[in-house]
């Protein structure tokens, strides 16, 4: 199954990603990332690690 991460980048631009549920690792640094609604990472049930770095937070 997979699941759609949303988020909205320095542009004003809607970042979409599409990631398998089952994934143990999720990579999103260097994205130009804004804001991110964290509690969607919750459907991923085997997630252990969220690289969120070099984002605009």
């Amino acid at each position: 199954m997979v699941i759609t991460v949303k988020a909205v980048k320095t542009n004003g631009e809607i970042f979409e990603k599409e990631i398998e549920r089952d994934v143990k690792e999720i990579q999103l640094s260097y994205r130009e990332l804004q804001s991110i609604d964290l509690s969607q990472f919750n459907k991923f049930k085997n997630l252990k690690s969220l690289y969120l770095s070099t984002n605009h937070f």
